[in-house]
């Protein structure tokens, strides 16, 4: 037996063994691929968004902790990848006015708390 997902080598070389199908996979229980109504799907792809999210914020944060030249640096690697430079140059001039005492004192310097939800079968 190969050990390429327990196929087995043929006169054509290794054989991959079929993969469990979509449905059957364990990320099936968080996304809904259709099989059901709209609305769970509208749900589960909600949940999903917050997750990517959430993630998304703390990948800033910490991001934001490395300083000013890694953030530089992303910024940079980010116009040259995507050929946006120049809109992003555009972003910085238009963010760097900003007063940072003004965005502080209206909570513009911190994200805000994420929500807390509860969770079926959960005491209130």
């Amino acid at each position: 037996m190969d050990r390429v997902y327990g196929a087995r080598a043929g006169p054509t070389g290794p054989k991959r063994a079929s993969r469990p199908t979509a449905n059957r996979t364990a990320l099936s229980n968080q996304i809904d691929l259709g099989s059901s109504s709209a609305g769970r799907y509208e749900t589960n792809k909600s949940r999903c968004q917050a997750v990517a999210d959430l993630r998304f914020r703390r990948q800033v944060e910490r991001l934001h902790r490395l300083g000013p030249r890694a953030t530089a640096e992303f910024l940079a690697e980010l116009g040259a990848n995507y050929l946006i430079r120049q809109p992003i140059e555009q972003l910085l001039e238009r963010y760097s006015r900003l007063d940072p005492a003004a965005v502080r004192a209206v909570g513009g310097d911190k994200f805000p708390a994420v929500p807390i939800h509860l969770v079926d079968g959960g005491v209130p």
